[in-house]
């Protein structure tokens, strides 16, 4: 106070923003929790308030909507400390009282009102909900990779999430292109937005846009071309496990253990493995045949199946991932009854994703995808004698992968059906939630992704349990290479796992 009051009283200008701008009567509304606004407004003998053209509203009572979030959003507090409600400069009398005491006061009120960009916001579709950002923060609070490495280095003037998304059309997207990859595509953001603008598939877009680095077009270009990856997985996978920390290979993929199926009258059933299955963690797609046979099914596994596309979209290679699709699609077209994959990502992939990617749209194929939780919950629910019951009931954490929760809305069913196999289920206590995965996000920022990584080893510790489940196989790779990492010893498995583990009967 000091240092600061003097200034203030000597400025000639003062100049704010506007957290609102009334339309009907002309007045800004200004938030804060410091109070500085009322010196910045009232002192100087003029009053200069910029703000964009998002800013504006068109009556009162929408301004006092949003008062109530705004304050609940960003801080949780019922209102804030201050509210300025400045409708045109002083009166007459106003200054001469104000002349009396010598405090100058706001003799000039002028409004500048920006555009820098947003009209170009404003008629591109996949942008135009970014307007409607409060500005409250909640989407930075809730982002994992900016609690690890804070808002200098997660954006450029704006930072956060809706600073990835406003920075190219403000500076350019040169300027967003590396804090960019810093988004793992986990949904947290989009979640607790108040007005719930679709953050995720906006910075995905931008991302589509940029400049990719080396390491994902190098990926991207191999992913495309199944027969090359095959013959480098297969080349590497006997290497893999003895670089320490690194993500393991599989010596002997799900496609070379998958038994032809022998059409002996079941209900059809197909596993889609997904490539990281298929390579990285097979068990799960082992479990699930197990599952399936138990059951009765009549299981097949078309063996050129790939990869969904997802890798690739999530790299910002829009047209190699619907290609990929693509190629999904033809290696499923003569498949039997119900798809259903251990890879929940892959699932909201093909069914919610694809279009966006410029995919060639199959309802059939679509209409037939299962995730793997939903569907063996079903199966367990209708029949229970197909797991063993009575015995201990062994204590799992159960990781919520970002897809499954946000996406899917799965978060009750993989514990019910953990439940039914008869396990315990316990929550993990984790502020971040994501474990750092985020496919080719851990590419980009492996030791932001080692970070998430080890808060999430921290908060399975505090559970107790010597056993983590998930039903994403990034996330259990990620993990599993986390905790090998730190000498934990930890049980990382598909449900599916966990679930086959238990049941009554071995399959055919």
């Amino acid at each position: 106070r000091e240092s600061l009051r003097q200034k203030f009283i000597d400025a000639d200008v003062g100049i704010s923003g506007a957290n609102v701008a009334i339309a009907e009567t002309g007045t800004i509304v200004l938030v804060t929790n410091d109070g500085n606004a009322d010196l910045t407004t009232t002192l100087p003998p003029v009053h200069i308030a910029l703000f964009g053209f998002d800013k504006l509203v068109a009556t009162l009572e929408d301004a006092v909507a949003v008062l109530r979030m705004l304050p609940r959003s960003g801080t949780g507090q019922v209102m804030t400390s201050y509210v300025n409600w400045i409708t045109g400069p002083s009166r007459s009398a106003d200054i001469e009282q104000s002349l009396t005491i010598g405090v100058h006061g706001p003799r000039e009120m002028h409004c500048v009102i920006l555009d820098n960009g947003r009209a170009e916001m404003l008629e591109d579709p996949i942008f135009r909900d970014a307007l409607t950002c409060i500005r409250c923060g909640a989407c930075s609070n809730a982002c994992p990779p900016f609690m690890a490495v804070g808002g200098h280095q997660f954006g450029h003037i704006y930072n956060g999430p809706i600073g990835l998304v406003l920075t190219p059309f403000h500076h350019g997207i040169d300027k967003a292109d590396l804090p960019n990859t810093l988004c793992p595509q986990c949904n947290a953001c989009q979640d607790i937005c108040p007005v719930d603008i679709p953050l995720p598939r906006q910075i995905l877009e931008h991302r589509r846009k940029g400049r990719k680095s080396l390491r994902k077009r190098v990926l991207t270009a191999v992913w495309q071309r199944p027969g090359l990856a095959d013959s480098l997985l297969r080349a590497g996978a006997p290497f893999s496990g003895l670089v320490a920390g690194a993500p393991r290979l599989a010596r002997v993929p799900y496609r070379d253990r998958a038994p032809v199926s022998r059409g002996d009258g079941g209900e059809a059933l197909t596993i889609f493995a997904s490539c990281m299955v298929d390579r990285m963690l097979p068990e799960a797609a082992v479990a699930l045949r197990q599952i399936a046979d138990t059951a009765g099914y009549t299981v097949g596994f078309p063996k050129h199946q790939w990869c969904c596309g997802l890798i690739a979209a999530n790299a910002g290679d829009f047209s190699g991932a619907a290609r990929l699709n693509a190629g999904l699609i033809s290696s499923l077209g003569d498949s039997k009854g119900l798809i259903v994959t251990p890879s929940a990502s892959c699932f909201g992939a093909f069914t919610i994703d694809a279009p966006d990617w410029g995919a060639p749209a199959h309802e059939s194929l679509s209409s037939r995808f299962r995730d793997s939780t939903r569907f063996t919950l079903g199966l367990l629910t209708d029949r229970p004698e197909l797991v063993r019951t009575g015995g201990p009931s062994p204590k799992v954490a159960y990781h919520d992968s970002c897809q499954s929760l946000r996406q899917l809305g799965l978060k009750a069913q993989p514990r019910r059906l953990l439940g039914l196999a008869g396990y315990e289920v316990v929550d993990i206590p984790d502020i971040a939630n994501c474990c750092g995965f985020g496919g080719t996000f851990s590419l980009d920022w492996p030791r932001v992704a080692d970070r998430l990584a080890e808060w999430k080893l921290d908060a399975i510790a505090k559970t107790g349990c010597t056993i983590v489940a998930s039903d994403n196989p990034g996330c259990l790779i990620h993990i599993a290479t986390a905790a090998r990492r730190r000498g934990i010893d930890l049980r990382v498995a598909h449900v599916l796992e966990l679930v086959a583990e238990r049941l009554a009967t071995k399959g055919r």
